[in-house]
């Protein structure tokens, strides 16, 4: 238990087996329910355990390790306790502990079993009425003695609206006053709100969005201004108006997972993928009216949400992935003409040797619109020079492994028609490559690497750099260093990053993240040559002696001219080791004398450090070796 509100815990029991216990307590209650196995307990302010009662219902259960889950609610100065037992064919037992008889009596049963631990909720007004969600939610209004389903999932797709979405792995109620509350469904695909009614429902979660999960962004920006559309998962397509400078709000134009989404015109013609469909928009960003085309093969056997890629100076076509009738592997040509969506297959069989040869990654030179590449899930590489009707591999190379839910990045050079880099999975090799022969060889790209999976990136406007989301954060590659380098201050969520697009307007790279909305990297000047720029001549010199470091290291920032925004040290895995800025901002400490343990106390290895100090809100690098 904590009495600082959670700064520090100090154990009060300490059981010899994990299964079976789960505890329950209320605000406007003073005492803590504590079931341990059969038996309930209540815990005083004083911690001391005081027997309540014991269940033969429980008991009987024991043998086969299913679990308890209590929920509960105070009315009338009363505690209504519930519990959820799991039992045969994944159904639910309900049992209710009567305070007055200080016993548990079995109530009921429910064809259901639950989505998470806080799936299961009591009224805070009504003793009787219970919630319980799996996939789809129930409610008993006579204390789970009989249930009724609220809304069968399927029935989302054509309610939006009003009907419950699949997974609900939150209930919520409050209390507005003794006759009245608010009743919160939470699931996948957002949260529903009720008044009082338990079986009638409104999604809440259709506007106001900026943190979903995920998957990819396109920004347009045109001569209706700047919007960005998002594919999430479970919130379907979002789309939301960015002018200005204050967050933006999305708003979820269509339901279900979308991942990525591409445009040959800059966002008026907008393709987009969900599992088993392609969706078209016509004539975004004000006409919403959109059309779809149903995959033909089983693309389960394939990328989830296979790829995709626009052909530059046709934005009424698209380039996809998703397997064919006969469920082989081939490139499919989508078009638009003028009445509905017509598809053509390419001749090319990726999988005619190996099953398991199919297509992960597209992508076409918008130098030369008749070269093209793909990678596969056996990270075999392909090169087109006729659109994609006849493919030659690349001999002596394997591209980074695939995602199975996305298709991983391939990116062309907008300038060099022989530049082309091709990314994914970089945990025992690396994540990013680069051909400059355009996919005949490979190499590497740069040094310090993150070893992270690279879902996606983009190359600013002058192709100085590279801006990579990855999962361990976003990163940057400067040309002029060969480097990467974390893009992390105090601002950045400690998230998945998986979609990014770089905006030249606004010197812009828009990052999407995996839970946490979308985030803007916006750039006043891009430091092409690292060194060059930390030398003493900038008079925002960071100091490092000795280095390298074998006991300890003195940083100096007493020399930095500008504001000190943050300053932290990085291992070349992008994995924070030490934050500095606390002690900064606090004691105006300008000198460290680092003893090479990190934030949780332990020594650091032998290898290269990455201190990363934000001064004016420009990143500056040293690096820190330490040796044994």
């Amino acid at each position: 238990f904590s009495d600082n509100y959670g700064e520090s815990f100090k154990e009060i029991f300490n059981f010899d087996y994990n299964n079976s216990i789960d505890i329950w307590g209320n605000r406007e209650y003073n005492k803590l329910f504590v079931q341990l196995k059969d038996t309930l307990y209540q815990l005083d302010t004083n911690n001391n355990l005081t027997f309540l009662a014991q269940s033969p219902f429980i008991q009987s259960l024991l043998d086969d390790n299913n679990d308890i889950i209590m929920t509960g609610s105070i009315i009338n100065a009363t505690p209504i306790i519930y519990y959820a037992t799991k039992y045969q064919n994944s159904n639910r037992m309900i049992l209710k502990y009567n305070d007055a008889k200080k016993e548990i009596a079995y109530m009921g049963e429910v064809e259901t079993d639950m989505f998470m631990s806080n799936s299961f909720q009591v009224s805070k007004i009504n003793p009787n009425l219970i919630w319980i969600g799996g996939v789809n939610c129930y409610y008993s209004t006579d204390g789970g003695l009989g249930w009724n389903m609220i809304n069968s999932w399927t029935e989302y797709y054509k309610d939006v609206k009003n009907k419950l979405h699949a997974d609900i792995p939150g209930i919520n109620t409050f209390k507005i006053d003794n006759s009245s509350e608010y009743i919160f469904i939470n699931t996948d695909g957002g949260t529903y709100l009720s008044k009082d009614n338990p079986s009638v429902y409104q999604n809440i979660s259709l506007s106001g969005l900026n943190v979903s999960q995920y998957y990819s962004t396109y920004t347009y920006d045109g001569p209706l201004g700047q919007y960005v559309y998002a594919g999430a998962q479970d919130q379907g397509f979002q789309i939301g108006d960015i002018s200005g400078n204050n967050t933006a709000e999305l708003s979820q134009d269509i339901s279900g997972d979308y991942g990525a989404i591409v445009s040959a015109d800059g966002g008026t013609n907008v393709w987009s993928v969900y599992p088993g469909y392609l969706l078209y928009y016509t004539n975004l960003p004000l006409n919403k009216f959109s059309l779809g085309w149903n995959f033909e093969g089983r693309y389960e056997d394939r990328v989830w949400m296979p790829a995709l890629a626009a052909i530059p100076g046709e934005p009424k076509k698209v380039v996809i992935a998703p397997g064919t009738a006969n469920n082989t592997s081939k490139l499919i040509i989508v078009s638009y003409n003028g009445n509905k969506l017509v598809a053509d297959e390419l001749p090319f069989q990726f999988d005619t040797e190996d099953p398991y040869n199919d297509v992960s990654a597209i992508g076409i030179s918008s130098v030369d619109t008749k070269l093209w590449y793909v990678a596969t899930k056996q990270g075999n590489f392909y090169t087109s020079n006729d659109a994609g009707n006849t493919w030659t591999l690349t001999p002596n190379f394997k591209a980074p492994g695939y995602n199975y839910l996305h298709p991983t990045p391939i990116v062309t050079s907008n300038s060099n028609r022989n530049i082309v880099y091709v990314g994914g999975a970089g945990y025992n090799s690396p994540g990013v490559y680069v051909s400059k022969d355009a996919g005949k060889t490979f190499e590497a790209l740069g040094e310090n690497m993150p070893k992270a999976f690279f879902y996606d990136f983009d190359l600013n406007n002058d192709e100085s750099a590279i801006f990579a989301a990855t999962s361990v954060g976003p990163y940057i590659y400067i040309f002029g260093s060969n480097k990467w380098y974390p893009i992390i201050d105090n601002n950045t969520p400690d998230q998945i990053f998986w979609s990014v697009n770089y905006i030249p307007s606004t010197k812009t790279a828009r990052f999407a993240t995996y839970g946490r909305g979308i985030w803007d990297f916006k750039i006043d000047n891009l430091i092409t040559n690292v060194e060059t720029h930390q030398s003493p001549i900038t008079n925002t010199m960071v100091d490092i002696y000795p280095n390298p470091a074998h006991d300890f290291v003195n940083i100096d920032l007493s020399k930095v001219n500008g504001k000190i925004n943050s300053s932290r040290i990085f291992d070349i895995d992008g994995n924070l080791v030490l934050d500095l800025t606390n002690k900064i901002t606090t004691n105006n400490q300008s000198l460290f004398k680092w003893d090479l343990n990190n934030d949780l106390g332990y020594k650091v290895r032998s290898g290269s450090y990455v201190l990363v100090s934000i001064i004016n809100g420009l990143n500056y690098y040293s690096k820190i070796n330490v040796i044994e």
